[in-house]
């Protein structure tokens, strides 16, 4: 939590969603778990390829004894409708016995306009979703650094499942040839200092395998998620909590967030006109 320097003004928060790693468990925020696989009857060729029962039952013990979540990784073509996205949430509850309102589409795969996917999140149960991000480069693909709720033009209304903004990916801070763990840290510290300042809230999407720098192709990434994970530590102005915290659903501050929601309407009805509005990987 970023602390206001007005004791009765609201506070605002930081939430970051990472997998599970025996380091800073105190830090600990929403896991992903994918439900189709690329070799199911209706999967992709660019679904995971792990199963998610049987297999990660002690990792969902361990994520709900520390106090963590269990959120969905929506597959590659689950955009095409709700129930889709909400038979697969049904099937990770009853997996892992947890509630599951998060999550984040599979290479940022959503509908073009993306509303349509957006507003199939609240009518397959999810509670809020982090999936407008950039690829290639962190930021905020939206212009926004706090929850809003999207707003769908072609129904002139409010999508009433909370957006948080992701904004750094693993692979966005090494988009240069040149970028190692040094530059990694800089550029993370960087964003960071900019959300502090304006009492922000955003995600951070980190994969499994660029977790661990015992992994031979991930190295640098899995050294990298360490020294975030520390500046985190080290810093007494935020706090970090998995999404569907109560702290950081209340650390919003409404009439600011409709307000920039506002603004954000006429850009987003402008991209749907012009199609611009590209899925991500």
């Amino acid at each position: 939590m970023v602390r206001s320097s007005d004791p009765a003004g609201p506070p605002r928060g930081i939430a970051l969603a990472w997998p599970v790693v025996p380091v800073h468990l105190d830090l600990i925020g929403r896991s992903n778990f994918a439900v189709k696989t690329l070799y199911d009857a209706d999967g992709s060729i660019y679904d995971v390829a792990y199963e998610y029962s049987a297999r990660f039952e002690p990792v969902y013990r361990e994520i709900a004894s520390r106090g963590g979540e269990v959120g969905l990784h929506i597959s590659y073509n689950a955009r095409e409708s709700a129930a889709r996205i909400g038979n697969e949430r049904h099937a990770l509850e009853h997996a892992s016995g947890q509630a599951v309102r998060g999550s984040r589409h599979h290479f940022w795969h959503m509908s073009r306009p993306a509303w349509n996917t957006l507003t199939d999140h609240g009518l397959a149960g999810l509670h809020y979703d982090t999936s407008i991000a950039f690829n290639e480069a962190p930021g905020y693909r939206l212009g926004i650094g706090f929850p809003f709720f999207p707003w769908d033009p072609e129904n002139a209304r409010k999508i009433p499942t909370l957006q948080i903004p992701t904004f750094v990916m693993d692979k966005s801070l090494f988009q240069s040839p040149n970028a190692d763990v040094h530059s990694a840290r800089a550029e993370f510290v960087a964003l960071l200092e900019e959300l502090k300042r304006n009492r922000g809230v955003a995600a951070i999407d980190w994969h499994v395998r660029s977790s661990y720098p015992g992994s031979r192709a991930f190295e640098q990434m899995g050294r990298a998620y360490l020294e975030i994970l520390d500046v985190l530590a080290a810093d007494s102005e935020v706090a970090v909590a998995i999404l569907s915290s109560r702290k950081i659903h209340r650390s919003i501050s409404w009439p600011k967030c409709f307000a920039a929601n506002e603004r954000l309407r006429p850009r987003m009805v402008a991209s749907g006109r012009r199609r611009r509005y590209r899925a991500q990987r």
